[in-house]
């Protein structure tokens, strides 16, 4: 994944931000595209009131479940733009994540593109940057397009 920070993200909260998303593409999307596989230890990658999420009408939103298609996977897009929120002592107290993530699966007989756009609120919790809040929309089109996007829209605020 891409990650642009604006100023003031020290290089360690990049690091620690950089490899949360990271885990979340890899285990919560390619892997399940590539595998038909449930999602691998995305659950560690939230804060409590977020993981709730996972378990709710928001996961179709949140990660690839059962996808439609299987096989070999593109990312044509995986960008997340940092923006630092202070404490009042001037420490990083959260990261406002924005991620775009466009995926493109192919099988022997069709393909997929699966889209995610989201604003990410992530916190650190026990040594490790977890995503504390979101507001996620996705969209799964086959391609050529036979029929509309199927898309699903998820927020815990």
């Amino acid at each position: 994944m891409t990650i642009t920070a604006a100023p003031g993200v020290p290089d360690n909260v990049k690091a620690g931000v950089q490899s949360t998303l990271d885990s979340y593409l890899t285990g919560g999307l390619v892997g399940p595209l590539r595998t038909g596989q449930a999602p691998a230890g995305v659950e560690a990658l939230f804060g409590p009131p977020a993981a709730a999420g996972l378990q709710s009408a928001d996961r179709p939103s949140l990660v690839e479940d059962h996808p439609a298609v299987l096989g070999d996977v593109k990312a044509d897009r995986a960008e997340a733009t940092l923006t630092p929120v202070a404490a009042p002592d001037g420490s990083i107290a959260l990261v406002a994540a924005h991620l775009d993530v466009t995926l493109t699966v192919t099988s022997r007989t069709s393909q997929l593109r699966s889209t995610r756009s989201a604003d990410l609120v992530l916190a650190p919790l026990n040594g490790k940057w977890v995503i504390d809040s979101y507001d996620m929309s996705a969209s799964r089109d086959s391609l050529p397009r036979s029929s509309g996007p199927v898309t699903t829209r998820a927020r815990k605020p």
